[in-house]
């Protein structure tokens, strides 16, 4: 692990003397993705992109053990300072992000900066989730319906819900409608009474 590379991310954190204890306490309980030293001519499947939506595809396909998958990522693995619950936004801006913004919008967007509104957009393994303050948010129900109703063909929530339920882990007894041993883990965190 490189503690000053970890430190150089603009975080609140940057300058405090516990964060290289932090750091090597998070280094124990972290699962990083593994990187392939050679890569092969042909693949069976391809999925470009691994934040929440490509990793759970790719972990999908790659369960059938004659199928060979490539996982693409244009980004690195976080740093480890990303464990930490609302940590998220400190990456905004950084080389985790494609720093997506509008164009300068005319009619809106008075208090912004140059009138842009900006798109963080996760640029590593986990997609935006590296910039979401490990947030799990399902879309609205409303915005489906809506699509659905312009001309996308199985995107209304009724048919798009069995999807998040096949994808999520969220084993808290509290919240009934979520998916059950899956793929993406949601759940509180310990601090949280």
């Amino acid at each position: 692990m490189d503690i000053a590379a970890e430190r150089a991310y603009p975080t609140p954190f940057a300058n405090s003397p516990l964060l290289p204890l932090l750091l090597i306490s998070l280094a124990t309980q972290r699962n990083a993705p593994k990187t392939v030293a050679t890569v092969k001519d042909e693949y069976d499947y391809i999925v470009v992109g691994s934040g929440s939506a490509g990793s759970v595809v790719a972990s999908r396909l790659s369960e059938e053990p004659c199928v060979s998958v490539l996982l693409l990522e244009a980004g690195q693995g976080a740093p480890l300072l990303n464990d930490i619950p609302s940590i998220g936004r400190s990456f905004w801006f950084t080389n985790l992000d494609w720093a997506y913004k509008t164009t300068p919008q005319k009619n809106t967007g008075e208090s912004l900066v140059n009138r842009q509104v900006i798109f963080p957009a996760g640029k590593g393994f986990g997609g935006s989730s590296l910039l979401n303050a490990m947030l799990y948010v399902r879309g609205n129900r409303k915005n489906y319906d809506d699509w659905a109703a312009n001309g996308a063909t199985g995107w209304s929530f009724k048919e798009v819900w069995p999807y998040f339920l096949k994808m999520e882990d969220n084993q808290d007894p509290a919240y009934l409608a979520t998916g059950k041993v899956n793929k993406c883990p949601v759940k509180m965190f310990a601090f949280v009474s």
